[in-house]
């Protein structure tokens, strides 16, 4: 999967907020029915730099990019609640940036799915 976030315009204070760029490979295996389902993931994020009236102003150069990569698992306890946990440890960092100095990310959640599809008088 992936995603990308663009800033298109300045505030009225001249600042661009930068632009994000992320990718993920995920592989998932089904175990007791489907109910549990552990998970590697290898990500790639890109932060570019903010700029102020068009430039970067004072500040350094926050741009940066970063591979991460890690376990988790799933378990679906019905048929449309999931509870899933997941930590990523920080393998490369393709450049330097004092803004983003992190070890790597736990998270946790927990997800309802929604049939949008299903009607009424179905």
């Amino acid at each position: 999967g992936g995603i990308a976030v663009f800033n298109l315009y300045d505030n009225r204070h001249g600042f661009r907020a930068p632009a994000r760029f992320g990718a993920n490979l995920t592989t998932e295996l089904k175990l007791l029915d489907g109910k549990l389902r552990p998970s590697a993931k290898v990500v790639f994020a890109h932060q570019e730099a903010e700029l102020w009236n068009g430039t970067l102003g004072d500040e350094p150069n926050y741009a940066r990019s970063v591979v991460l990569a890690g376990l988790g698992v799933a378990y679906q306890f019905s048929e449309v609640w999931r509870a899933n946990a997941e930590v990523l440890v920080r393998l490369a960092d393709v450049s330097k940036s004092p803004s983003f100095d992190t070890p790597g990310q736990i998270s946790v959640g927990l997800n309802r799915s929604f049939d949008l599809s299903q009607r009424d008088d179905d």
